[in-house]
């Protein structure tokens, strides 16, 4: 190497890149065909984030010295900072031929195999360089991210704990084990991997950061708080640090907190999408839907295809009211991480155009709530279709098929469902439930009258009556206080059961235990001379056509917003729900009444948490209605 070009890489090494590149263009001037200045000005302009350029010269070095392995290597770098994956990876598979013991090129083309989906591939690539360097914790750490990957798990962990073994001071095999712990379902196990990493390393933020996630996620919410303020402390400018702060205290209900570390968040990194998403979520939760979906339209921006952030807009622009948008938007919910398998059925889905020669198959999707709200669009398409069948949660298929007799309904147990075989034969036309609205309900009046459209059994229905008579001439009551199915959901909707302490002491009401579940605890636990009639026979988890008859059969049903909520208002049964104080695209803002059912009345907090004094206002209420009844 000339003394010019070792200069240049003098520099180079420097960092600065300016004079580097002089001095290899300067070569070139000289010697158009040096490799190493033509290599080196290709590694520059990567720098520099000019990877075509960087391709171009790295190629051309390649083209004059074919068998150098690092050339191969480079180009392959470059190949794959341009998403060249394919193309990335035969680079990188030439320079371990030419040069077997190259370790970074086996771990990157390890990378780039993974990237691609070619997990076999990957393994064994990772598992070369693991070989050719068997005490370098990190390769471990990125072996046991493809055999994660790849499920197998128990080689995953065992290739960690090697990792912690030959380097007990390395804190990111702490780290990837306890993510690995979370994934399985092995809280406990995770906390001790996260809590004996920091103990070698107080000062590693994502150990820190990870810690105080599953501490929120275990609703050790001091615990998580500490962490955050500890991470903070050690990288103040950490954009992670601040959003997962901020989103604990939003989960808390600390809103002015939340925002100002969003916007600490946002100030440090105005091209990410997180802080802008999460606070559109705390305006929402506040009851301020118009800077909810400002933040929400600058997440978008930000990537029009993230489908959790497309899926909240939609949810907000519904709850202000605006069908139009709210219910195509709504589509993305098929998008996000966590969404159904979507079943990939052989007939085109239905359009909104005109259903006079078509037969319609509508599969029911999401949570029965949902299956029963959904289905007050079925009046809509049982009627203009030729022939119409409903694919629904087992437990719906008898009051459903009652409901919508013309339909052909069939039950199958939700997630079990042999999609090819439920399929009746001549279908034309399918569509999700939840994208009935987007076709029958862009307007408010498209709603209709909200009557009841389903129908109980009478004969049960009778049967319940004459149960409640049995108990007394009182008011006939039901209630559920359960709603919610993740921590941060129930902490919002849902209620103790001794919470309704005000109500359940109300005299000339008779109280009908409506919630499903296991709830003999708190059953227990109620005072000695409060009544709340519990039946063993009615099972809502496996029979909801008698729990139909039973809601039915009652004076009142009072609940938070659950599943009950939707199966009274269906079958117009009256119904009091009782929401948070911002809460529930279902129910809209600012109503107490709901486009979805006549017959149900809606009772907000006034405060965000205050159930007491909801529950006063309930129980003042259901006061006159006990006295008037007797």
């Amino acid at each position: 190497m000339n003394v010019a070009i070792q200069n240049a890489l003098a520099a180079h090494q420097h960092g600065d890149l300016i004079a580097a590149e002089q001095g290899y263009r300067s070569v070139l001037a000289v010697e158009a065909g040096n490799v190493d200045a033509i290599h080196l000005l290709g590694l520059i302009a990567k720098q520099n984030g000019r990877v075509d350029e960087a391709i171009s010269h790295i190629r051309r070095a390649v083209s004059l010295a074919p068998s150098s392995a690092i050339l191969h290597y480079n180009l392959g770098d470059a190949l794959a900072a341009a998403g060249r994956i394919g193309d990335a990876a035969d680079s990188y598979r030439t320079s371990v031929r030419l040069q077997p013991e190259l370790v970074e090129a086996w771990q990157n083309l390890s990378a780039v195999l993974e990237q691609s989906g070619d997990l076999p591939g990957s393994l064994e690539s990772c598992q070369r360089a693991c070989e050719l360097r068997p005490h370098s914790p990190e390769l471990k750490c990125n072996l046991a991210n493809v055999q994660s990957k790849a499920g197998q798990f128990e080689k995953a962990l065992e290739t960690l704990q090697s990792a912690i073994q030959q380097s007990p001071s390395h804190a990111p095999a702490y780290c990837q084990l306890g993510l690995l712990h979370w994934r399985l379902g092995q809280f406990d196990r995770a906390r001790q991997s996260f809590e004996q990493g920091l103990a070698m390393n107080r000062s590693d933020v994502a150990l820190w950061i990870n810690f105080g996630r599953l501490s929120h996620r275990q609703e050790r919410y001091e615990d998580a708080a500490a962490a955050y303020q500890t991470a903070l402390h050690v990288a103040p400018h950490s954009y992670e640090v601040l959003v997962n702060w901020a989103t604990l205290c939003k989960d808390l209900g600390e809103y002015e907190q939340a925002i100002a570390l969003f916007e600490r968040a946002i100030a440090l990194a105005p091209a990410r999408l997180e802080a802008w998403h999460n606070l559109g979520k705390t305006y929402e939760e506040q009851g301020d839907l118009q800077l909810a979906i400002a933040n929400y339209e600058r997440a978008v921006a930000i990537d029009p295809r993230h489908g959790e952030v497309r899926l909240n807009r939609a949810l907000a622009l519904l709850q202000a009211g605006d069908f139009a948008n709210g219910w195509r938007e709504y589509e993305w919910r098929w998008c996000t991480n966590d969404a159904p398998t979507r079943p990939q059925l052989q007939v085109p889905t239905w359009d909104g155009a005109s259903l006079t020669d078509h037969s319609m198959l509508v599969w029911g999707e999401q949570g029965v709530g949902d299956e029963i709200m959904f289905a007050s669009c079925y009046p809509d398409i049982v009627g203009q279709a030729r022939r119409v069948a409903v694919i629904c949660d087992d437990r719906l298929a008898p009051l459903l098929q009652r409901s919508f007799p013309q339909a052909c309904v069939i039950g199958a147990k939700r997630g079990q469902e042999q999609w090819d075989q439920l399929t009746p034969h001549g279908i034309t036309c399918q569509i999700a439930a939840g994208s009935l609205p987007l076709h029958v309900r862009q307007q408010e009046r498209e709603f209709g009258d909200r009557g009841p459209y389903l129908v109980p059994d009478l004969s049960a229905v009778q049967r319940w009556r004459d149960r409640y008579s049995a108990l007394g001439p009182s008011l006939k009551v039901g209630i559920s206080w359960i709603a919610g199915t993740t921590p941060k959901h129930r902490r919002h909707r849902t209620t103790r059961l001794a919470d309704w302490l005000p109500l359940l002491h109300l005299p000339q009401v008779d109280w009908v235990d409506l919630q499903y579940g296991d709830t003999a605890l708190e059953r227990d636990q109620l005072p000695g001379e409060v009544r709340l009639h519990h039946f063993t026979e009615s099972d809502p988890l496996r029979d909801l056509d008698d729990f139909a008859a039973q809601i039915a059969a009652l004076d009142l049903v009072i609940s938070v917003g659950n599943a009950t909520v939707h199966l009274a208002g269906a079958l117009g049964a009256p119904c009091w729900a009782m929401l948070p104080a911002h809460w529930g695209w279902r129910w809209l803002a600012d109503r107490t009444d709901t486009l979805w059912y006549s017959s149900v009345r809606l009772w907000r907090q006034q405060v965000a948490g205050d159930w007491p004094t909801l529950f006063a206002q309930v129980a003042a209420q259901l006061l006159k209605i006990a006295h008037s009844a007797s």
